[in-house]
């Protein structure tokens, strides 16, 4: 009896056997787990068989793509199903050619004072919104001040009361030209 192996993690197809008899009982096969007899589908080019348990699906499969978004940030897929987001870039941009409303997140901090970024970083010890925004931002190589995550965390910090709201719109009209 043919059976279809799959991963133990992803449930993607990893290959056909065979069943091993079962010795106790004549006319019966042995199953192992990661495994089916439902024969799966046929994936195209960048495509992927997955099982869920019950049935297979076709996924994509763009892991080991690299893009690049407008701010420089490099990306690789790692996971099934993950799509290229529309406005995803082939290469690196041109980070020459862009406004000084780009810059390191180090330089970033500078907007702050040193009471606001120890606040913002002892906040980030118990608000996972907050702790998730902030990591976000340290680790892209370029943080842009018209990116829409940078407005979402700024308005973060003055829902968790770190920062006024004429504060988050000087840091937001600002640009990296204008800190020491």
């Amino acid at each position: 009896m043919d059976i279809y192996n799959f991963h133990t993690q992803t449930g993607e197809y990893m290959g056909a056997s065979r069943a091993d008899a079962n010795p106790l009982e004549a006319g019966e096969f042995l199953i192992p787990a990661c495994a089916t007899t439902l024969k799966p589908l046929q994936a195209g080019e960048g495509e992927k068989a997955v099982f869920d348990g019950n049935e297979w699906h076709i996924q994509k499969d763009n892991r080991g793509v690299d893009y690049w978004l407008d701010d420089g940030s490099h990306h690789t897929i790692t996971e099934l199903n993950q799509s290229i987001p529309d406005q995803a870039l082939s290469e690196p941009p041109d980070l020459k050619n862009l406004s000084m409303r780009l810059g390191e997140f180090r330089d970033f901090m500078k907007f702050f004072s040193t009471d606001e970024q120890l606040a913002i970083v002892s906040a980030t010890l118990s608000n996972p919104n907050l702790k998730l925004w902030y990591d976000k931002a340290m680790g892209g190589k370029y943080f842009s001040l018209d990116h829409p995550e940078t407005t979402i965390g700024l308005k973060a910090l003055v829902s968790a009361g770190l920062l006024t709201k004429s504060r988050m719109e000087t840091i937001l009209n600002g640009d990296f030209n204008q800190i020491a």
